[in-house]
């Protein structure tokens, strides 16, 4: 057996004879793999990072929205649909004539709004007739529709801490916000766009405890107000203030956050509600009012008999400004809404001031979380799916009596999918929740609005609610990455080192014949060829390892700053204490790679080293 020595000696005079294409291969693969080293260094910093920005909220926690997607396959193309609705119409064609006869009033059909009607020959359905939202009430019964129970059931084999609801509930009529203390009627008398301040026309009701982390610290509640946590994009929409475009610095979003977080904490918004009949009563009056006003010096002009004047206070009703109305036309009037009474149609004019107060703001993202997509699923971080106004469980069973005059859950016409109401499932740790989603979840196979729901898959399940499982996917999405680039560079180390040993023992076939005939082994020679790998390869790693450290550290402090300041921007936090740090190199990664760089270069040199010692003595000494 050739000494250790001997061989290292042999194996490094072989390696400085050839400085040039040495030198090449060596910087080329150090770079390479320092790379490889920084990356996974920074994986782990970039995963440690995250995990301490989501901490917070809801993110911090391995979360499930279980959404009843009931199973309703173009429902409002089924012809037994259309055939009950067409039945009820008919039926309720009856009813209205015996009301009205019985009362005295002259009745027509045509003040029914059918349920079908035919284009081009072919029946459809008209979804805003009162007989075809009755139709599908009722049609919905036979539709598959799961609760809490059936999501129990389907969860017994998976361990999980509890179950959340969150509801919506939807203001019967329109909520809109006053504008510096005063009503803007305008609103229900003309399309103007009033998404601005109608922030409040839905409520989710969820658990205290999901949003809890959200809360503004040392907000003095007003007892008169509705506590309310806000998103975002409507705490830029009630402060009118422009929202920042995503291609803004992390300098610029952090301080567009702490704007609308100074702004809007304990902020009291004031607005009122209206039923649709007080809205009706005022676009009459300022329909009648306009009226007047375009035909006021028309000698041949007649002024309705009744006239109203709009509210003279803010959330204000109408009231009559002028009724010359004879005794007749009283009694018809009356009689008329007896018959809406009777059959149900009736809704008196309600309308009531409310006042919201701010206590929380939560950020939403605007990007899907579905996505596979990584830089997708980096900037979906921060945000949760919740995106209208929400209140806590507790305040709404406290004052369910006060919100039901203005809130109701909605009915199964207008939500064919069920999503009024959603389920929260909290799992221990991510792999469960992830088994979960993928085993038990149902998949959309048509249209989105005909719900995915079967016998076996009852929910829709999403990681929606919060960041930990996108960051599971991200952080298995690096890995992937990393496992394909370290793939490569381990594939080119053995296409070189395999170079670098063929091209020296070719060319150094008449010293092996020499060596061969003053009695070195076979195994010796291989012993030298293994050596030159084995040099080359520690060279690689330990060069790699020192750049890769050096080059880190000094770059670190940089890039964690940059890293810390779109984290901050990303989660919303203002914590100046929560620090990122993206260059954290782990001893055991550091020695998987050197091992397999390593590993590769000796068995890249093994087999040519193998061939090339069993060569014949003669014909290496007439090698030229």
């Amino acid at each position: 057996m050739l000494k250790l020595r001997d061989a290292f000696t042999l194996a490094w005079t072989k390696l400085l004879s050839r400085k040039f294409w040495t030198s090449l291969f060596l910087a080329l693969e150090i770079i390479l793999l320092t790379g490889v080293l920084i990356f996974a260094s920074c994986i782990q910093g970039f995963e440690g990072s995250l995990a301490k920005f989501n901490s917070e909220g809801l993110n911090g926690r391995y979360l499930v929205t279980a959404a009843n997607s009931r199973n309703n396959p173009d429902l409002e193309k089924d012809p037994k649909l259309m055939d009950l609705a067409e039945e009820l119409y008919q039926r309720g064609i009856e009813e209205h004539r015996a009301v009205a006869q019985k009362l005295g009033l002259e009745y027509s059909a045509d003040s029914e709004i059918a349920p079908t009607e035919y284009y081009d020959g072919r029946r459809e359905l008209v979804p805003y007739s009162p007989y075809a939202k009755q139709a599908t009430d009722i049609m919905m019964r036979d539709y598959l529709v799961a609760d809490k129970d059936d999501l129990e059931k389907i969860l017994e084999n998976y361990p999980y801490q509890r179950i959340f609801v969150d509801e919506t509930v939807i203001a019967n009529g329109r909520v809109v916000n006053l504008e510096n203390g005063v009503e803007n009627l305008k609103q229900y008398t003309s399309s103007i766009d009033s998404m601005r301040t109608q922030v409040f026309n839905g409520l989710h009701v969820i658990d205290e405890e999901l949003y809890q982390d959200y809360f503004f610290e040392d907000v003095e509640l007003d007892n008169e107000a509705i506590p309310v946590v806000v998103s975002v994009e409507q705490a830029e929409t009630i402060l009118e203030i422009s929202s920042i475009s995503s291609a803004a610095s992390s300098e610029e979003k952090i301080q567009h956050f702490e704007e609308l977080k100074s702004k809007s904490s304990g902020m009291i918004i004031e607005a009122c509600y209206r039923n649709g009949a007080s809205q009706e009563m005022i676009f009459k009056a300022q329909q009648i009012l306009d009226e007047i006003a375009r035909n006021k010096d028309k000698p041949y002009y007649t002024e309705p008999s009744l006239i109203y004047n709009l509210p003279e206070s803010t959330c204000g009703a109408t009231t009559v400004k002028k009724d010359t109305r004879t005794a007749e036309e009283k009694k018809q009037d009356q009689l008329r809404e007896e018959y809406q009474k009777a059959i149900g149609s009736y809704e008196a004019p309600k309308e009531q001031p409310l006042k919201f107060q701010i206590v929380g703001l939560i950020p939403v993202s605007s990007i899907s979380r579905q996505s596979n997509d990584i830089i997708s699923m980096i900037q979906s971080l921060g945000g949760v799916s919740i995106a209208t106004p929400i209140i806590s469980r507790g305040y709404y069973d406290d004052h369910t009596t006060e919100l039901s005059e203005v809130y109701d859950e909605p009915d199964t016409s207008l939500d064919y999918l069920g999503i009024d109401t959603d389920y929260i499932i909290e799992f221990n740790d991510a792999k469960t929740a992830r088994e979960f989603i993928d085993a038990e979840s149902c998949e959309f196979k048509g249209a989105m609005n005909y719900g995915c729901a079967t016998e076996e898959h009852r929910f829709l399940l999403t990681s929606d609610s919060n960041n930990s499982l996108v960051i599971e996917d991200i952080s298995r999405t690096f890995t992937q990455i990393l496992i394909i680039i370290v793939l490569i560079v381990l594939g080119i180390t053995v296409i070189f080192v395999a170079l670098m040993v063929v091209r020296s023992i070719t060319n150094d076939r008449k010293e092996i014949a020499i060596f061969r005939a003053i009695g070195f082994r076979r195994t010796h020679i291989l012993q030298v060829y293994l050596m030159y790998a084995l040099i080359l390869a520690a060279i690689i790693v330990g060069g790699s390892v020192i750049l890769s450290l050096v080059a880190g550290f000094v770059l670190n402090p940089w890039l964690s700053g940059v890293l810390t300041e779109f984290l901050r921007a990303t989660f919303f936090t203002l914590d100046s204490s929560i620090v990122a740090n993206l260059f954290v190199p782990q001893i055991v990664e550091y020695l998987c790679l050197g091992g397999a760089i390593i590993g590769v270069s000796l068995l890249s040199a093994l087999l040519p080293a193998l061939i090339k010692s069993r060569q014949n003595i003669i014909d290496g000494l007439k090698f030229e």
